[in-house]
């Protein structure tokens, strides 16, 4: 019997290596970075500079300054110069999901409008009913 099972080991191993290697090979993507933001404005991501938020910024040399620095006349080349490396950099070589102008929007779905719930269900797939950031305390330092 052990020699039966040491033979039909080397057999599979020699059926089912190969295919995983080819499986393996026709996958390009080795790495995915998962970034989530929290506290940033979906418009200034999207849109670039707001222009409300320039006007109400004080004076009128301050306003002039930021809208010199990054007021640009269409909302794709405002948020280029807003946010260089993300959009030069990380659009360019992988995905960016949000724009709700686009209808790539995205909402807290579980009734808990705080962070940790969020980030479950987006990393899950699911929203989770009982969570437990509700009863978490401070971690102690």
């Amino acid at each position: 019997m052990p020699q039966r099972f040491r033979a039909l080991c080397l057999l599979v191993a020699f059926v089912v290596a190969p295919v995983c290697a080819r499986a393996q090979a026709a996958h390009q993507t080795q790495n995915i970075i998962f970034v989530m933001t929290d506290g940033m404005r979906w418009q200034e991501i999207f849109r670039g500079a707001d222009e409300a938020l320039v006007d109400a910024a004080g004076d009128a040399a301050k306003v002039d300054e930021l809208k010199r620095l990054y007021w640009r006349e269409t909302p794709q080349a405002r948020r280029e110069t807003l946010l260089p490396f993300l959009w030069q950099t990380i659009a360019r070589k992988g995905q960016i999901y949000g724009n709700r102008d686009l209808a790539s929007d995205a909402y807290v779905t579980n009734g808990k409008n705080f962070s940790y719930p969020g980030y479950n269900e987006t990393l899950c797939g699911s929203p989770t009913r009982a969570s437990p950031a509700t009863t978490i305390s401070r971690m102690p330092t």
